[in-house]
């Protein structure tokens, strides 16, 4: 799914959502809360917890910028924050950690 601040949010053809199977998962990748709440509203306006098996919301991390990241203290979207709005809003999704690698 592409979120908002993804660069490409006009790329997703809706049509898909009619081919989702029980066995599917599907991955937001979120960049700030903007796009945690298009995440989290996509996957409750369209009962995605009931069609699918996994939601997975993950924070964006740039490859090969980590270490830039650290350093100047740029933060993309912080894994300990994305866990609490996902509890907060008892959200039905897995928080999913990226490699860097």
């Amino acid at each position: 799914m592409k979120c908002p601040h993804s660069g490409e949010p006009d790329t997703f053809a809706p049509e898909n959502l009619e081919a989702l199977q029980p066995h599917d998962e599907l991955k937001f990748v979120l960049t700030d809360r903007t796009d945690y709440e298009f995440a989290r509203d996509f996957v409750v306006n369209h009962g995605l917890a009931e069609r699918v098996h996994a939601i997975l919301f993950s924070p964006r991390v740039r490859k090969g910028s980590v270490r830039l990241a650290r350093t100047l203290r740029i933060v993309f979207l912080i894994r300990k924050k994305l866990a609490q709005w996902i509890l907060d809003d008892n959200v039905p999704a897995r928080l999913s950690l990226q490699s860097t690698n």
